[in-house]
């Protein structure tokens, strides 16, 4: 089963947010993790965006 990109870029934002709630729970989190989850996030976040805006329109009919 091939993968996208979009769904690739989901997992990790995903993972980041996972490993910013373990680091949470164990009471071993720092501001920098916190940095690094964001910058992360955001990487993901610029190829989750179109990906998701593409699925739209190719889900949405033309009206003709």
């Amino acid at each position: 089963m091939e993968s996208s990109l979009g769904n690739d870029s989901q997992r990790l934002a995903g993972l980041s947010t996972a490993a910013i709630a373990l680091g949470l729970a164990t009471n071993h989190l720092e501001i920098w993790h916190i940095y690094l989850a964001v910058g992360l996030s955001s990487t993901f976040s610029a190829f989750q965006q179109p990906a998701y805006s593409a699925a739209i329109t190719l889900l949405v009919p033309l009206n003709t």
